[in-house]
């Protein structure tokens, strides 16, 4: 009933319109990718350094701490930066970023190069704040002063579904990459039904997972273990580089929603973006 009033009002209380403007459009979705793309590094990068490179909590969060620096050290030098450059130029800047940064990390899981994984995760780190900074600020310049309280939740509310359905479809994405590598090491193995209901544990380090490792004669059991490893390893290569493809078509979406920006034009309010 609310949705129908609203539509047929002169005067509507939630003024949809104001969403639909270039820069509120490529803000929100600036700031649902990167919610994704975080959300969905910290998580699988958590599991991949404990259990399968072996790493204690400590250290998985030391190597872990790059990313982390970006967003502690460089908010106020890219509010500064808006003093010389356009909000959109940070916002697609800071996705593109992302997006090569991503890349690098799956290059460096698959590897196991802890070196190239730091410095691809500082560079994320450093992607972070150049699209959650601005992004408010650059859909506000599209708007009046009268829909900030909005275009403020709007934002927020995109930020928020950016996180949950980024760890909805790389689940899925993880689940069906892992399954078919698993698959064929049951296959390989010779593997009971039980004992393939139990590899699922393996690299959370269940219970399940140690009992069957001890079932199995000793190079069997490590030429399990390493499958199960890398079977985690290829599904997060594979969530990263479909993330990383997800920011770099985000980035090429926001230069055509915004390609106004770019002949010159300011945006409805006449302030510049």
């Amino acid at each position: 009933m609310f949705v129908l009033v609203e539509r047929t009002t002169a005067d509507p209380l939630i003024d949809l319109g104001m969403c639909r403007r270039p820069n509120v459009v490529a803000a929100a979705g600036g700031l649902a990718l990167a919610q994704w793309a975080s959300l969905v590094l910290s998580i699988y990068l958590s599991l991949y350094l404990q259990q399968v490179l072996g790493y204690s909590a400590l250290q998985a969060g030391l190597v872990a701490l790059p990313g982390a620096l970006g967003p502690l050290l460089l908010p106020r030098l890219v509010g500064r930066l808006h003093d010389y450059a356009p909000n959109w130029w940070t916002v697609v800047g800071g996705a593109l970023l992302g997006a090569v940064s991503l890349m690098l990390v799956a290059l460096a899981v698959d590897r196991g190069d802890v070196v190239t994984l730091m410095l691809a995760l500082l560079a994320f780190g450093c992607a972070a704040p150049l699209v959650y900074t601005p992004a408010s600020g650059f859909a506000m310049s599209a708007v009046p002063t009268a829909a900030y309280g909005l275009i403020g939740g709007f934002t927020t509310t995109a930020r928020q579904l950016g996180g949950v359905l980024g760890l909805a479809v790389s689940g899925m994405l993880f689940a069906q990459v892992q399954a078919g590598a698993l698959a064929h090491l049951t296959r390989t193995e010779r593997l009971g039904t039980v004992q393939r209901h139990d590899l699922d544990s393996l690299v959370s380090d269940g219970e399940r997972g140690r009992r069957l490792l001890d079932s199995l004669p000793r190079p069997s059991a490590q030429a399990v273990l390493d499958s199960a490893n890398g079977a985690y390893t290829a599904g997060f290569t594979a969530v990263l580089l479909a993330t990383a493809g997800l920011l770099a078509l985000g980035c090429v979406s926001m230069l055509v929603a915004l390609r106004h920006r770019m002949s010159g034009l300011t945006g409805e309010t006449g302030r510049p973006g």
